[in-house]
């Protein structure tokens, strides 16, 4: 009887568990960044509108008390404090 003992071969498929668990933590990197990213931009855009908004309310202001003084100007009076 001859017996042939070849060489024993390891199975090699550990490999691919590993390269998938590093594919998904850079993919959660990725992600999260782009979840921070989107968060500033927002707060960001937000705070640019808040801006707009008490800037374009402080010139309405500014008109409205400009033309009562324009108004008192040409009928030659000025009312008081009340009337207004």
């Amino acid at each position: 009887m001859q017996t042939l003992s070849g060489p024993i071969r390891q199975n090699g498929g550990g490999y691919a568990l590993i390269i998938i668990m590093c594919f998904l933590v850079v993919c959660l990197l990725v992600f999260a960044s782009m979840m921070y990213w989107i968060s500033s931009n927002s707060s960001v855009t937000a705070r640019n509108n808040q801006f707009n908004m008490s800037g374009a309310a402080a010139e309405a202001a500014t008109e409205k008390v400009l033309s009562q003084m324009n108004y008192d100007y040409v009928a030659q009076s000025l009312s008081n404090s009340a009337t207004y």
